[in-house]
Order: C-alpha cells, then sequence, then structure tokens
C-alpha cells in the first residue's frame, strides 16, 4: 500500500507540474466581463474533461490494486483481475479487484480485504496532506487528489453504503457474523463518515483551491492558515475514522508546523462496540541535518482486541499490547533548481493491526528514488 500510495502520489506531482508549465489557465487575454467568463468555462471544462478523471483513475488504482489486492497477496490469495473505469458520465461502471482467497483464511482476515481499498487511500490522503502541510500552500491539483483519496472511506459510507457486495455491506455483514448481535450498524458507520469530511481542515481549503482559487480566480495555489500556537509554532487538528479487523477506530490527528519541520500526534481508540482498544501515534518530517540529508521518524504503540490470521499455513494469533517504530533518511545526491536524491525506510512492527502494514510482525525495509522540481509561477 505504502508503495502504491507513493509512486500514484509521485505520477500526479508529475501531471501537475506538467500542467502548470505548459497549459495555460486564461485563453483570453482582454479584461471584460465576457472574457472572464470564457476564461472561467476554460477552466471550468478543463478540470472536468483533464483533471478529473485523472483525479478518479489514480486513486481508483491505488485503492483496487494496492488496497484490496495488497491485502489479497499479503493472506496468500489470487488476484484474478482489476478492472479500472472512468468516472461518470465517461463511463457508467464502477472500478473493481476480482480474487480467490486463500483455503486458509480466516474472518478477520476477510475483514481486512474488504477494508483495504479504502485504507490504501488513507494512507494516499496522508502523503498528500503532509506535503500540503511542509509547502504551507496548496496547489488545486493536490486538492482535488486530496477530496478524492481522504476521503475515500467516508464518501463510501455516506453515499454508497448499502450497494450489495460492496466493500462496506461486506465489511459490516462479516464483522457482526464473527462477532454478533449486530454490533456495528450502517448508521454509526455514516456519522463517524460526516465528522471526519466536516472536522476536516484541509477539506475546506480543498474547495477553496479548486473552485475559488483555480476556476473562478485562475490561480493554481492557494494559502492555508494554520491555528498560531507562538510565533514559529502552528497548530491544525483533524478528526478521522478507519475500519480495523476489530471494528471502528476513531482518531484525533493533531499537527504542529514548527518552521521547516512538521510532527504528529495522533490519539486513537476504538468505539466501544466491540470491546476497547487505543493507539498512540507520533511522526516527525523534515528533520535537517545538512543541505542534503534529512530524517523522518514514525512510531505507535496499540492496545488491540484479538486477531487471527494464517502466516505460511500457521494460525497465528494477536492481542493486546504492540506497536511499530520507522526511521526514514532522505538524502539529495543532486541539488540545484531541480533535487534527485533517494531514501530508505527502515523499522520493526510487532503483530497487530497498523494503516498499511502487514498484520504479522517483522522488519520493514522499503527504498527508492526522491525528487522535487523548479516551482513554476501561475500562468497567463
Amino acid at each position: 500500500m505504502n508503495l502504491g500510495a507513493e509512486n500514484i502520489a509521485s505520477t500526479y506531482y508529475l501531471w501537475h507540474k506538467f500542467d502548470n508549465r505548459f497549459i495555460p489557465n486564461e485563453i483570453f487575454k482582454k479584461k471584460s466581463f465576457g472574457t472572464r467568463v470564457g476564461n472561467i468555462s476554460y477552466r471550468f471544462t478543463k478540470l472536468f474533461l483533464l483533471d478529473y478523471p485523472l483525479t478518479f483513475v489514480l486513486p481508483s488504482i491505488q485503492h483496487e490494486r494496492f488496497g484490496h489486492g495488497s491485502r489479497v497477496t499479503e493472506f496468500n490469495g489470487t488476484i484474478i483481475s482489476v478492472s479500472i473505469a472512468l468516472p461518470p458520465p465517461f463511463q457508467f461502471s464502477f472500478p473493481s479487484n476480482g480474487y480467490l482467497s486463500s483455503n486458509l483464511s480466516t474472518t478477520q482476515q476477510e475483514l481486512m480485504i474488504s477494508a483495504g481499498g479504502c485504507e490504501a487511500n488513507e494512507i494516499l490522503g496522508n502523503i498528500i496532506r503532509k506535503n500540503i502541510l511542509l509547502d504551507n500552500e496548496l496547489d488545486y491539483h493536490n486538492a482535488f487528489q486530496y477530496l478524492y483519496a481522504n476521503n475515500d472511506l467516508s464518501g463510501y459510507v455516506s453515499f454508497a453504503p448499502n450497494i450489495s457486495g460492496s466493500d462496506i455491506t461486506s465489511y459490516v455483514t462479516n464483522i457482526n457474523g464473527y462477532y454478533g448481535n449486530s454490533k456495528i450498524k450502517t448508521e454509526q458507520l455514516q456519522l463517524y463518515a460526516a465528522l471526519s469530511i466536516l472536522l476536516d481542515p484541509i477539506n475546506y481549503y480543498s474547495f477553496n483551491s479548486l473552485f475559488n482559487g483555480y476556476i473562478w480566480k485562475g490561480k493554481n495555489k492557494s494559502k492555508i492558515h494554520l491555528i498560531r500556537i507562538t510565533d514559529n509554532i502552528k497548530y491544525l487538528p483533524k478528526f478521522k475514522f478507519g475500519l480495523t479487523p476489530y471494528g471502528p477506530e476513531l482518531t484525533l490527528q493533531n499537527y504542529f508546523k514548527d518552521r521547516g519541520k512538521l510532527y504528529s500526534l495522533n490519539i486513537g481508540r476504538s468505539d466501544g462496540s466491540i470491546g476497547n482498544s487505543w493507539r498512540l501515534g507520533a511522526e516527525v518530517w523534515n528533520v535537517k541535518l545538512n543541505d542534503r540529508l534529512s530524517l523522518n521518524f514514525s512510531g505507535q504503540i496499540w492496545n488491540q482486541q484479538n486477531i487471527n490470521f494464517y502466516v505460511n499455513n500457521q494460525l497465528e494469533n494477536s492481542e493486546d499490547f504492540g506497536g511499530l517504530f520507522i526511521n526514514t533518511v532522505n538524502y539529495d545526491f543532486y541539488s540545484k533548481e531541480n533535487v534527485l536524491g533517494f531514501t530508505l525506510q527502515l523499522g520493526y512492527k510487532s503483530k497487530g493491526f497498523s494503516v498499511g502494514e502487514n498484520l504479522n510482525s517483522g522488519l520493514i525495509i522499503r527504498g527508492g528514488l526522491t525528487f522535487r522540481l523548479k516551482p513554476v509561477e501561475n500562468k497567463t
């Protein structure tokens, strides 16, 4: 899931850099009421014909292949097909993932396959949000992608919760069958979804950047504003909910910006429908050691309900305390107007559920190339 999210975010980054550099925001130069209406109509048409399909397709790939598909392969299942469609009105079919589960698969593993699509887009949303807060501004491309990826689960639960065979109906049916007594109801998930949409300030900034900034004013980028605590430290809270193998989890995310560094403190707890569990998480980004070398840190501790899952035909069990820690090293080996470098993640996770990670314990090792292109000014 992390691999898919990083590569899809990078692909979209290249698109919005290309768009900002080569596709104009205005086609009529003369200033008048008629030309203003014409330019607004042009930007809306371009958004609909180009940005909208791309913004739909890329998170759909993350949802189907790197979300459901990652959980399927983790649990020794087989991906049969991945179908990605254009959004309405270009097409009226839904993206889908066909798979066969392993012969040895627990109900909780099936729960995570159902939840895996939205889980993967939560990771993509986290990456976009982190970049927005580090940049302290919001490009309308990122705004559009954030609204889709970050609100994938909340939108699914709010507007299409009862479609037969959907991720949400499968999750609710299976978890109530596993724990009994209809403990999880669609209506309570819809409440959490509404709160997740309403209590996320970046959603409002994204709508402003997309419609007021780009369509109305023709600006690619809009400023965002955080709550000032001191001259250097600013703060932004956010509420979210997610689906786990043991029910819904509600989280308060607290972001702190101290000049070039970004911190996050997350406090999560189950909603009490199925026992009690909690999670504490902290992240730090962009700790610079010099002009070329920087570090990121991520850690969690938790106390969780019982989780049963198979690993190599062996039934494993996870319960109570656990955690993970990941250290990321970023090194820029070419740094001028455009930056090229590499990143290496090293960490360890105990047994248990953490968004985007395997249920089993083990080392975490990831690596890749990084790049950052010269900023492009708004065009006319």
